[in-house]
């Protein structure tokens, strides 16, 4: 029995492996990796880190990505989220795509996000940083 003030481990049960977090405001946002499935990169929001709803995918339209014929090990995972200047980013790679990608939104929520033609080539694990004296995005290889 889970007293007040204690949580359950997982706390995401199910299928939500390669978790990324970023904090906007008091909210904390959350997206996970899908691999083949779709819909792509579950988007969750919490304000306590541990009761968490899902309220968007973040692949929700085949012409984002489409995952016909691709093998689990294939697609997207090690997603990264973060926020800078009313723009959530989410980077990813799409393993068979060749290269990575971003999708930005200025609501994780919806309408559904629009996924960039930026492309990249590295690591299946890509992280962000933002360059506000440049205004750009920069990509950088994960370990």
């Amino acid at each position: 029995m889970v007293k007040p003030g204690e949580y359950r481990n997982p706390i995401l049960t199910g299928y939500y492996p390669d978790p990324s977090v970023t904090r906007v405001g008091d909210d904390y946002y959350l997206v996970n990796s899908s691999f083949a499935h779709y819909p792509g990169l579950p988007i969750f929001r919490s304000r306590d880190l541990v009761n968490w709803t899902q309220i968007a995918n973040a692949i929700d339209r085949p012409e984002q990505l489409d995952f016909k014929g691709r093998r689990i090990s294939q697609a997207v995972f090690a997603p990264h989220i973060s926020y800078h200047d009313g723009l959530f980013y989410i980077v990813n790679t799409c393993v068979d795509c060749k290269g990575n990608f971003v999708i930005t939104a200025k609501d994780p929520a919806g309408p559904g996000p629009t996924r960039s033609g930026c492309r990249s080539k590295g690591s299946t694990r890509p992280a962000q940083t933002h360059c506000t004296q440049q205004r750009r995005l920069r990509l950088c290889r994960g370990i």
